[in-house]
């Protein structure tokens, strides 16, 4: 009798033997694990969405062409599951909604873009990706919180419709070249550029925040 975990090596061995024969896959519990975690991952990109943000649509590109012999029996199957057609995830968005109407506005991951960057590092394939997309992103939250820059603020006369005053930083140049020898990378402050050198030097002044993990990295990954 056919097993009904799609997570069961004996389900994935009769599938491949029903439908494509002589291609039979078979998994270890372990593999079967990571292929569970990448659909999760997957799942929290797509699933809902319309609309796939550039950088977790590159890092997910990178899980699926690692993990291609595997996946690539149920992907279609699984994409359809999720409200997406493998021709909308080239695309990176949907052109319809599920009732055929073509839209005009986009949902897409409702989790930081820091967040949802963390979740590929632990996969092999994609953490020196993330880990390069975070230090980005890490360094345009930094800016985002440096209040103290007062150059860097205008005020608008107008109150806003709800009371509140709104202010808007301008957008700040890249102005302060990195050091090292061959870089030719401009930062935007000396915060940003701190967190860039750590990528030529190595250093890892982060620790990772669970108690039994030893990692450290060059960015604050919290």
């Amino acid at each position: 009798m056919m097993s009904t975990n799609p997570y069961d090596p004996h389900h994935h061995l009769d599938h491949h033997q029903q439908h494509w024969p002589g291609a039979a896959l078979l998994l270890t519990k372990d593999q079967a694990e990571e292929v569970k975690s990448v659909w999760s991952t997957a799942a929290m990109v797509l699933k809902g969405y319309d609309a796939i943000p550039m950088e977790l649509k590159i890092l997910l590109d990178r899980l699926f062409a690692a993990y291609h012999d595997t996946l690539r029996v149920e992907r279609r199957h699984r994409l359809a599951q999720m409200g997406w057609s493998e021709e909308d995830y080239a695309r990176g968005y949907k052109l319809e909604d599920p009732s055929g109407r073509e839209l005009s506005q986009w949902t897409s991951c409702s989790r930081s873009l820091a967040d949802g960057v963390r979740t590929f590092m632990k996969f092999p394939c994609t953490q020196e990706i993330a880990l390069n997309m975070l230090e980005e992103v890490e360094a345009r939250s930094v800016l985002n919180l440096r209040d103290d820059d007062q150059d860097s603020l205008i005020e608008f006369g107008q109150h806003s419709p709800g009371g509140s005053r709104k202010r808007a930083r301008k957008k700040q140049s890249r102005t302060v070249p990195c050091p090292e020898p061959g870089c030719s990378r401009m930062c935007r402050s000396q915060a940003e550029l701190a967190i860039h050198r750590n990528s030529h030097t190595k250093e890892r002044p982060f620790k990772c925040p669970w108690n039994s993990c030893i990692s450290a990295f060059g960015i604050n990954l919290q």
